[in-house]
């Protein structure tokens, strides 16, 4: 008796593992998102946006009404070198992509009395005078948010970011419905919209 009830639940496991596969999308004009999810957890993640695609490969597991996701080569969303620099009343801040380039940018900085300043649509340096900043992120234009900076040493002033602009997913949850799938866009907030089967 315990054996057949083991292989009765060991073939509803099955059949939903298998369920839970395939190809889940939306379609707007100049937009398109997709997720496929595959053999052995795996997924690749398409995102077509005006000009701009990103495809992203990597792991998946469901837990419940969760879709967890983790890219696969992991990659750093943001490394940062500071260092001192002579001039303290200013703090110089260098941004490129991991590739060297630079690109659009919102600078979010938090200083050490919790105010909040934004430096808007900057380019490769941004700078900013006489104050005492406790950490940072930055969003590029395309919604890409990095995870929040804080500074190491209280008197470095010079900072070199380079910004991983490519999709980041680090143990990101999605909702998970039977034929259906809500994703988050790129500043980890859950759309408005499903992904469907």
């Amino acid at each position: 008796m315990k054996a057949i009830i083991l292989i009765v639940i060991l073939i509803i496991l099955n059949n939903s593992s298998e369920y839970e596969k395939g190809t889940y999308s939306y379609r707007q004009t100049h937009y398109y998102e997709s997720i496929e999810l595959k053999q052995n957890q795996k997924f690749t993640y398409i995102l077509r946006k005006n000009f701009s695609e990103y495809i992203v490969n990597g792991n998946y597991n469901i837990s419940q009404d969760s879709l967890f996701l983790n890219s696969y080569p992991q990659r750093d969303r943001i490394i940062v070198r500071e260092e001192n620099r002579r001039n303290k009343n200013k703090d110089t801040f260098i941004v490129q992509t991991k590739g060297g380039i630079d690109f659009y940018y919102n600078l979010y900085l938090t200083l050490e009395d919790g105010n909040l300043i934004i430096l808007k649509n900057q380019i490769g340096k941004s700078t900013i005078k006489n104050k005492r900043i406790k950490r940072f992120y930055i969003k590029d234009d395309n919604g890409i948010r990095s995870p929040e900076y804080v500074i190491c040493g209280n008197s470095n002033n010079y900072f070199e970011i380079f910004f991983e602009t490519n999709r980041v997913f680090e143990n990101e949850s999605w909702v998970f419905k039977l034929d259906k799938i809500k994703p988050r866009d790129f500043g980890g907030d859950l759309t408005s919209y499903y992904l469907k089967k």
